[in-house]
C-alpha cells in the first residue's frame, strides 16, 4: 500500500499484490469491511483493464473479497459467457445472490444459478446460496427462494418444498411459495395444513384483493367440503364478503351457511352489511325485510327489529305500510323517540300527499303523549290542514293551550270556525278563541270575536257579560249600547227586550250624555207595552224640551 502511494504509474501488479493480500484476508475471515471493499474494488479495476480469463480470475477475485459486488459479478459473468467458462461462476454468483438477492444483476445471476444446478446438481450451489442466520429476514427469504426455485426445477420438490416452507414463514402471501406448497398439500389430502396455509396468506393486507379472495374462496370450500369445519367455513365466507361487500354471490353463499349452521347473530350482521351495499334500491328493500323478520320473529330483538324496519321505511318514505310497522315496533321496544326521530325525517323528504298527513297525525300522538305539546300541536295542524279536520284542529288547540301557545291556539280555533256549519257551534268557538287571546292580552281581538260570539250567541249571558266588561273596561259605551241593543231584537220575551233596552238607555244618558238615544231606547221599551220607568223619563223629556202632545 505505501508503495502504491507513491507509484504514479498506477502499476497493476502492485494492485495485485495488494488485492491479493486482502483476498487471503477475507477468505480466513479476519478482512474488516473496508479491507474487502477496498480488495474487490482492486481487482474490478484489474478485471477492467484486462479481459479473457485474466478478467474473469480477477472478477471472481473481487467477489471472493466482497461477495455482493454488482459490478464484480456483472463482470464475471460477461467474462465467464465469452470463454466458455458459466458454469465455474455459477458458485461465485451463488454467494452473489445470498449475500445481495436484490442487486441489479440479481436476475442474471439467478438465471445463471438455476441454469447449472438443473444440469449438474451440485450442492455446493446451493450451500453457496444459503443466508447466513443473522441475515435480515428479508435476505433470508429471498435466499431460500432461490434455493427451492432450484431444486423444484431439478426435481428434487421434496427438498424444494422445505426451502419454500422457510420463504412462507417470512412472507405468508408469496404467491410462488403458496402455489408450490398447496399443490403439495393438496396431493397429499392435507386439508387441515392447506387451510392454514391459504389462510395465512389471504390475511396478508398488502396483497392485492383478487389473490384474497381466490384464496380465502379456497378456505371456505376446504371448510364446506373435507374438513366438515362449519365455523371455518362461516369465517372464510364473511372475509369474502367483507373485501367485496358488492360480490353478491359470495354473500349468498355466507348467508345460506349461515341459515344452515343456525348463526342468527352473523347472520344478521351480514343482513345489515348487504342492505348498506345493495346496488339498487329493490334488493336493499328484499334484504331489509329479510333483517326485519330475523329480528323481530328469530332473534325476537325488537330494538334492532324496529332500527331495519326504520331502515326499510326511508329508503321508501311514501310506504305508509312501511313506516307505520316500524314506528310500531319502536313503540314496542320502548323507544317513543326513535319512532318520532323516524317520522320527522320522512316527513322532511314528502313535499304533500296523504301519506304526509298520515304521517303528521302518527308523529302528532308520540309528541303529545313524550310531552312535547307544542311540537306535537304543529303536527296536529299540519295533519288537519291536510284532511280538513276540525277534531284535529280541536286536539292542535288543547297542545298549544297546554304549551301556553295562545296564538296558535286561537288559530287553530279560527280553523275549526271556517269548518263548521252551525251557528252556534261557530259562537261556542269565537268564544273560547277570544280566552286565547286574552292570554295574550290582546283585549282588541278578543272584542271582535266576542262580538261574533254574542251575535250567533245572543242568549248566552255568560259569553255577553264578558264582552260587556271588556267594553267597559276600555270606556267603549257606544258599541256596548249597540251590543244590548242588538241583543234585545234577539229576545222572544218582552221582559228580557225591555231589561236590555234599559240598560242602553241609562249607558247613554250617564255615559254618553246621548238624550236623544236613551229617548229612542225607552220609546222602543214602551213598543213592548206600559212601562211606568219609560213613560216619566219620556214626559220628563218633553217637558224639558217643551214639546208636550
Amino acid at each position: 500500500r505505501s508503495a502504491r502511494e507513491v507509484d504514479t504509474t498506477d502499476d497493476a501488479g502492485l494492485k495485485q499484490q495488494l488485492g491479493t493480500i486482502f483476498f487471503e484476508r477475507a477468505q480466513a475471515g479476519t478482512a474488516t469491511d473496508a479491507e474487502r471493499a477496498e480488495g474487490a474494488a482492486l481487482f474490478v479495476s484489474l478485471a477492467e483493464t484486462y479481459d479473457g480469463e485474466y478478467g474473469h480470475s480477477y472478477a471472481v477475485c473481487a467477489l471472493g473479497c466482497e461477495p455482493g459486488n454488482d459490478r464484480a459479478v456483472q463482470l464475471a459473468m460477461y467474462y465467464g459467457d465469452s470463454i466458455g467458462r458459466s458454469n465455474e461462476t455459477a458458485a461465485p454468483a451463488a454467494a452473489y445472490l445470498a449475500a445481495n438477492p436484490s442487486g441489479v444483476m440479481a436476475d442474471e445471476a439467478r438465471a445463471l444459478v438455476t441454469r447449472v444446478f438443473a444440469e449438474t446438481g451440485d450442492d455446493e450451489l446451493l450451500r453457496a446460496l444459503t443466508p447466513k442466520a443473522d441475515a435480515p429476514a428479508e435476505v433470508r427469504a429471498l435466499a431460500h427462494l432461490e434455493i427451492a426455485r432450484a431444486l423444484a426445477q431439478s426435481g428434487r420438490k421434496d427438498d424444494a418444498a422445505g426451502h419454500y416452507e422457510k420463504v412462507i414463514q417470512a412472507d405468508p402471501a408469496h404467491e410462488d411459495a403458496v402455489d408450490f406448497l398447496r399443490d403439495r398439500l393438496r396431493s397429499a389430502s392435507r386439508w387441515a395444513d392447506l387451510k392454514k396455509l391459504l389462510a395465512a396468506a389471504a390475511q396478508v393486507e398488502t396483497v392485492p384483493v383478487d389473490s384474497r379472495l381466490a384464496w380465502w374462496s379456497e378456505v371456505a370450500e376446504l371448510c364446506e367440503g373435507p374438513l366438515k369445519d362449519v365455523d371455518g367455513a362461516v369465517e372464510a365466507r364473511r372475509k369474502l364478503v367483507l373485501l367485496d361487500p358488492s360480490d353478491d354471490t359470495a354473500a349468498e353463499h355466507l348467508q345460506v351457511t349461515l341459515e344452515k349452521a343456525a348463526r342468527l347473530d352473523d347472520l344478521a350482521e351480514l343482513l345489515g352489511r348487504r342492505a348498506e351495499v345493495a346496488r339498487d334500491t329493490a334488493a336493499q328493500i328484499e334484504i331489509l325485510r329479510s333483517l326485519v323478520e330475523l329480528e323481530r320473529d328469530r332473534r325476537k330483538d325488537l330494538p334492532r327489529a324496529a332500527e331495519a324496519a326504520g331502515k326499510l321505511a326511508r329508503v321508501e318514505p311514501d310506504e305508509e305500510a312501511a313506516a307505520l310497522a316500524a314506528v310500531e315496533l319502536f313503540e314496542k321496544a320502548g323507544q317513543p323517540a326513535r319512532a318520532i326521530e323516524l317520522l320527522t325525517d320522512l316527513l322532511r323528504e314528502m313535499l304533500g300527499s296523504e301519506t304526509r298527513t298520515t304521517y303528521s297525525k302518527k308523529v302528532a300522538g308520540l309528541l303529545e303523549a313524550s310531552g312535547d305539546s307544542i311540537a306535537a300541536g304543529g303536527a296536529y295542524a299540519e295533519a288537519a290542514a291536510g284532511d280538513n279536520d276540525a277534531a284535529l284542529w280541536a286536539r292542535a288547540e288543547a297542545c298549544f293551550e297546554k304549551a301556553r301557545a295562545f296564538e296558535q291556539a286561537a288559530r287553530a280555533v279560527a280553523e275549526q270556525r271556517a269548518l263548521e256549519r252551525d251557528d252556534e257551534k261557530r259562537g261556542v268557538l269565537s268564544a273560547r278563541e277570544a280566552k286565547h287571546w286574552l292570554e295574550l292580552g290582546d283585549s282588541e281581538a278578543a272584542i271582535v270575536q266576542l262580538k261574533e260570539a254574542v251575535k250567533l250567541l245572543p242568549r248566552n249571558e255568560s259569553i255577553a257579560s264578558e264582552l260587556e266588561q271588556l267594553l267597559v273596561a276600555s270606556e267603549r259605551y257606544g258599541e256596548l249600547v249597540q251590543v244590548l241593543l242588538d241583543r234585545a231584537q234577539e229576545f222572544d220575551e218582552p221582559r228580557e227586550r225591555v231589561s236590555l233596552r234599559k240598560r242602553a238607555a241609562a249607558l247613554q244618558k250617564e255615559k254618553l250624555n246621548d238624550e236623544e238615544g236613551m229617548r229612542q231606547a225607552f220609546v222602543l221599551v214602551l213598543e213592548d207595552g206600559d212601562d211606568e220607568e219609560g213613560l216619566r223619563v219620556l214626559t220628563d223629556e218633553a217637558e224639558r224640551s217643551c214639546d208636550v202632545t
